[in-house]
């Protein structure tokens, strides 16, 4: 089927039509162009959708938890996705649009160049036409005119009136004008005859060539536009199954959520190691004059609380000068929460150890290299970095060694204090106002030196209020509040040297405060000069007997030569063996 023989007559529609077909191959590229628009707007509007709910620095204790996990995992398989949807406006940049207007330049050039051909033929057709029509009429105004003068010439010759030289002078002009008709007649037909062979060439030959020619562009166009449509789907196809993947990734990580362990997760972050209180005993009227104690309060009776912030934050701050654990932080957290925390540092330390011994390596063998080969470089350049690394990891070590018997001392399992090993509420009320009365042998009492450890019977400010203090030898009562709330000097005060077997309090109970049992004996690792009111100074190798666990980081010793009695460093003691 041709266009040439179908269409013969419609040139100026199939220019129109081929017109048309260049301007859908220029709409259809405007449209991929506006959907890579929408792909890139797309996947810019994933990304900073991931990047909204991205976890954040404060939040990543949280995304240990298995659906904390599966989300984050969500978030990053959407990013990829975004990037799939960058990748298909890539393509359909690079192979559709790209073709699509490669095809547009094409068919505009080879369409202008038929059209114009044609243009030309038909041209030339109508220039035919004009002369035919010319050398038509310019025969019939001459034959007209030689059949007006043969009919002037008739009429004068039978008119008997007219002279023979008018007569043979119509017969000249009537000859003359038949002659010339007769020419225009001859132009004419051949004109018409020329005419007649253009126009049969024109139609059968030259304009269905041109049309022939616009004919196969545009099918030409047609099957371009076929393919890239193709390739535009197949843009798309590509990253399907990439993106099942993605879907598959998100699928699996929902999977993974468990339950069982998130709660075990919980239990782990949260734990604190305690053991749940005991009962609390009853208190008699008549045994504490007539004023009954508050019941401590779950702060009251846990390690780490109000007087925990006032003594032993001090007594901590030299064993943490080098790490970024703040004192208080440790000595507030739970012993499971401690454990944990200790463990985190540890880790942290031994990856600077190794950082440094690598370094300590790595210039150990570059001194060789000096060493043999001088051109190279100074081998004691080197020698003051060694040694600033030595420093290095010997501070490294030694830290590391203190939380390692931190993390030791952690692996037990600290106990809250029952209400019979903790009946001295009231008692302790009493034994608050010792803070400033001395021994016999001078030294301030301490309100633990019932034998338990400055962690074990911490009581909140509110449950302790010296308003007397008596001498040791005043007749009168001690008084004591559990209403009003004491200053923040008379809880800061720190532990005395504790209580001998003599010391009492006008004779009320004088067993329970008998001098503390020794639970085993240490060596000291390390010396340590006592700076505060509580604390024991010790020398290194020194033999003493400890009369607590660790709790804190500190331990209650007593000196075997003298019963002095004070706190030292747990880390700087090494446990030779238990009674």
């Amino acid at each position: 089927m041709s266009w040439g023989k179908e269409l013969w007559d419609q040139y100026h529609r199939i220019q129109k039509q081929t017109q048309d077909g260049v301007e859908f191959c220029e709409r259809y590229c405007q449209f991929v162009r506006d959907r890579c628009s929408i792909e890139l707007e797309y996947a810019k509007k994933l990304r900073s959708l991931v990047k909204k709910y991205q976890p954040k620095k404060k939040d990543e204790d949280d995304y240990k938890y298995s659906s904390y996990k599966a989300f984050a995992s969500t978030l990053n398989e959407v990013n990829d996705i975004a990037g799939q949807h960058e990748v298909i406006a890539e393509n359909l940049l690079s192979n559709v649009v790209k073709e699509i207007a490669s095809l547009v330049t094409q068919i505009k050039a080879e369409k202008k160049k038929h059209v114009t051909e044609g243009n030309g033929l038909e041209s030339k057709y109508e220039s035919a036409l004009k002369d035919l029509e010319k050398a038509k009429k310019n025969y019939e105004k001459h034959f007209r005119e030689a059949e007006r003068a043969q009919g002037q010439y008739e009429k004068l010759d039978s008119d008997n009136n007219v002279t023979k030289a008018d007569v043979e002078k119509a017969r000249l002009t009537a000859q003359q004008k038949t002659q010339t008709s007769d020419q225009c007649k001859n132009e004419y037909a051949a004109q018409l005859q020329q005419t007649n062979k253009y126009q049969s060439d024109h139609y059968s030959t030259y304009m269905p060539a041109v049309f022939q020619q616009l004919q196969e562009m545009d099918e030409q166009r047609i099957t371009r536009m076929g393919e890239v449509m193709a390739k535009f789907a197949e843009t798309q196809r590509q990253v399907i199954p990439i993106i099942g993947r993605c879907l598959d990734g998100i699928t699996n990580a929902a999977n993974s959520i468990n339950p069982q362990q998130d709660s075990q997760l919980v239990i782990s972050r949260y734990k604190s190691g305690y053991v749940p209180p005991g009962d609390y005993p009853f208190d008699d009227l008549s045994a504490n004059g007539g004023n009954l104690p508050k019941v401590p309060s779950q702060e009251s009776i846990r390690p780490g609380t109000e007087r925990k912030k006032t003594k032993t934050r001090d007594m901590l701050k030299g064993l943490f000068v080098t790490s970024k654990a703040k004192p208080s932080d440790l000595e507030s957290m739970p012993p499971e929460q401690r454990k944990k925390h200790i463990q985190k540092e540890l880790e942290k330390l031994e990856k600077e150890v190794k950082k440094k011994t690598d370094e300590r390596d790595a210039m150990t063998r570059m001194r060789e290299l000096y060493t043999q080969n001088p051109q190279l470089g100074d081998a004691s350049s080197i020698q003051a970095q060694l040694e600033e690394n030595g420093k290095e990891l010997d501070r490294l070590r030694q830290d590391l060694h203190k939380w390692e018997n931190l993390l030791s001392e952690a692996e037990g399992t600290p106990t809250l204090p029952t209400p019979q090993t903790n009946r001295s509420v009231s008692q302790i009320s009493n034994l608050s106002t010792a803070s400033s009365t001395l021994s016999p042998n001078g030294n301030a009492m301490s309100p633990n030196s019932s034998g338990a450890s400055p962690n074990r019977h911490s009581t909140s400010a509110s449950s302790i209020s010296p308003i007397q203090s008596p001498s040791m030898n005043d007749d009168s009562s001690i008084y004591h509040s559990v209403t009003e709330p004491a200053s923040e000097e008379s809880l800061s005060r720190e532990p005395s040297k504790g209580l001998t077997r003599t010391d009492s309090f006008d004779g009320e109970e004088a067993g329970e405060y008998d001098e503390e049992q020794a639970i085993g004996r240490c060596r000291a690792l390390y010396p340590f000069e006592s700076d505060s009111e509580g604390t024991m100074s010790i020398q290194e190798g020194e033999i003493i007997d400890f009369l607590s666990e660790d709790d804190g980081g500190w331990t209650k010793a007593r000196r075997p030569t003298n019963g002095e009695v004070g706190y030292v460093p747990t880390t700087y003691l090494e446990v030779e063996f238990r009674y």
